[in-house]
Parts: C-alpha cells; sequence; structure tokens
C-alpha cells in the first residue's frame, strides 16, 4: 500500500510539473465528444512489425483492459516498448513510422484515424504514462489533451 501511494504522488508531482511547464497545454480545447475523453489506460501491445509497442486509451468512462470500451473513445499505438518512451515525441497517422491513431466516435461506425503528435513527458515507477496529445481527427477537429496512463499490462506476445 505504502509503495502504491508513493508511486501515486510520484506521478502527480510528475504531471503537476508538466502542468507548470506548458500551462497553455493542460486540458482539453476540444468540444463535442471528444472533450469527454478523460479517462485513460496504457497497455502493451505490437507494432505492425511484431516488435514491442504501447497503447493508450482515452475514453468517456473508467475502462478495465479487457473491456470493449463505449465510444467515444481514442486509441492511439506507439512503436516502441515502455522502456524507449520517457522524454520523447511521436507522430502518429497513416503513413508514420512511429504510430497510429483511431477515434471511435459512435458505436457501430467505421473508426475515424488521426494525425498528429504525442508526447511522453515519463514514465513513473508503476509504469503510469504521462504526456499529452495534440491530434486532428477525420472531421478537422483538433484534440490536445494531457493525460497520466495507468498501465494494464495484458498478455501479449509479439514476434
Amino acid at each position: 500500500m505504502a509503495t502504491e501511494r508513493r508511486s501515486v504522488t510520484a506521478t502527480s508531482r510528475l504531471l503537476g510539473a508538466f502542468c507548470l511547464l506548458m500551462p497553455c497545454s493542460c486540458g482539453t480545447s476540444l468540444t463535442g465528444a471528444a472533450a469527454e475523453l478523460q479517462f485513460a489506460t496504457a497497455t502493451n501491445s505490437c507494432a505492425p512489425t511484431d516488435a514491442p509497442a504501447v497503447t493508450i486509451r482515452l475514453s468517456a468512462r473508467p475502462l478495465d483492459v479487457a473491456q470493449q470500451a463505449d465510444p467515444p473513445f481514442l486509441t492511439v499505438s506507439v512503436w516502441t516498448g515502455l522502456g524507449e518512451l520517457a522524454g520523447r515525441s511521436f507522430r502518429i497517422g497513416q503513413g508514420s513510422n512511429h504510430g497510429f491513431g483511431e477515434y471511435y466516435a459512435i458505436r457501430h461506425a467505421q473508426a475515424g484515424p488521426v494525425t498528429g503528435t504525442i508526447l511522453v513527458i515519463g514514465v513513473a515507477r508503476d509504469s503510469s504514462i504521462i504526456g499529452s496529445l495534440d491530434v486532428l481527427l477525420r472531421d478537422g477537429s483538433r484534440f490536445v489533451h494531457q493525460f497520466s496512463a495507468p498501465w494494464r499490462p495484458t498478455r501479449t506476445r509479439c514476434g
């Protein structure tokens, strides 16, 4: 319990420092359904080359990794391992070598691709990922959001 509390405190401090350094980026700058994406989770996944990757999901409601999210939700995958994320920025989108993203606005609708940047400020001791997103959705809306995504590992075997 004490270790968990220290980890949460460290994550909070890191996120607070991020907000002080980037006051214009804190929060969401989008209206409509995507503005409701206040909950984040991160998990291991695989890149198209079967190399390790990390997937971050932002949703309107808390969710378990094994659970299927109800729209709206935004999924961003970065094609690098957890240990190589901190302090880096990644371009995501069609044709990117760094990752991709999809936005699901409504149930049973085709996902809309997103393009933009994910900045990973840090990775906490508990593997939570702290960072920000600045992406364009298919309809031209811009989504700028800071996040702290708790790590939820899954059984994933790449390669």
